[in-house]
C-alpha cells in the first residue's frame, strides 16, 4: 500500500495494480451534518498524495473516485428545470456551471482539492450523482487546459453515473472543457495497460457497443506545472 491509512470508510485508498486508487466524500460539502468531516479529509488526501507520490515508480497512476463531480454540465436539478418537465433553459444562459449537482458546492470542492490534485499530479478523477455521461478535456479552476489527452498538465474527469439509475438526467449546453455528453444507459471500462497509457472505454448498456474511448498517455508521473491564470 503506497498511501496512509484513514481508519474510516467515508475516504479511503488502495493500491489496485498499477493504480493508486483515492475514494473521497463529497457529502462532506453538501450536507451541514457531515461538514465536520472535511478538513479531516483534506489533511488526510495531502498525507496520502504525499505518501502515494513517493512510491509512483511502482505505482504510477493517481486515481480519484467520488459520488459527485468537479465538473459538469447537466441542468436537471437546477432550478430553471421544472418537475414537470417544462424546461427554461434559457435563462440559464449559454453555459452556467455545473448547475444540476450544484455550481457553488462544486467551486467549494475545486477550491479544496484540486491544489492538491495539481501539486500531486492526480491522472484522473471519476464521478457519478449525474445519471449520464461526459467527457471532459484536463481542466483546473473550472478552465480547459488542454485539448489532448496526451501528456495531461491537469486531471481528466469523467461523469458516470447512468449504469441503471431511475432516469437519464439533461444536459445543457456544454461547459468550455465538455469534450462529449450522452445521455444513455451505460457504464466504464478501465484498462490500465502500462505505466504510461490508461484506457477509459464507455459501453452502452442495451447492446454492449463501445460509443466512446479515451487513452491517456502519460510518460512522466508527477505534479503538474502551474496553468496559467
Amino acid at each position: 500500500h503506497g498511501g496512509v491509512a484513514s481508519n474510516t470508510s467515508r475516504y479511503y485508498s488502495a493500491d489496485v495494480g498499477l493504480v493508486h486508487l483515492v475514494a473521497l466524500d463529497m457529502n462532506a460539502y453538501y450536507f451541514s451534518e457531515e461538514a465536520k468531516f472535511a478538513a479531516p479529509q483534506l489533511e488526510w488526501l495531502a498525507a496520502d498524495l504525499e505518501a502515494a507520490a513517493a512510491n509512483r515508480k511502482a505505482v504510477p497512476w493517481i486515481v480519484a473516485m467520488a459520488h459527485h463531480p468537479m465538473y459538469c454540465s447537466s441542468i436537471t436539478l437546477a432550478p430553471e428545470v421544472h418537475e414537470d418537465g417544462a424546461d427554461d433553459r434559457e435563462k440559464l444562459g449559454s453555459f452556467s456551471g455545473c448547475v444540476g449537482t450544484g455550481e457553488a458546492t462544486v467551486n467549494k470542492t475545486r477550491h479544496d482539492l484540486e491544489p492538491l490534485f495539481m501539486k500531486y499530479g492526480v491522472d484522473l478523477f471519476f464521478a457519478g450523482h449525474e445519471h449520464d455521461y461526459e467527457s471532459i478535456w484536463p481542466s483546473y479552476n473550472n478552465k480547459l487546459v488542454q485539448k489532448s489527452f496526451v501528456r495531461p498538465r491537469a486531471t481528466t474527469h469523467f461523469v458516470t453515473g447512468a449504469g441503471g439509475a431511475p432516469a437519464l438526467d439533461k444536459f445543457g449546453d456544454p461547459g468550455p472543457w465538455t469534450r462529449k455528453q450522452l445521455a444513455a444507459w451505460g457504464y466504464g471500462r478501465v484498462t490500465v495497460h502500462n505505466s504510461t497509457h490508461f484506457q477509459y472505454d464507455h459501453i452502452l448498456n442495451k447492446d454492449g457497443s463501445t460509443v466512446d474511448s479515451v487513452m491517456v498517455v502519460q510518460p512522466e508521473h508527477g505534479p503538474f506545472p502551474t496553468p496559467p491564470a
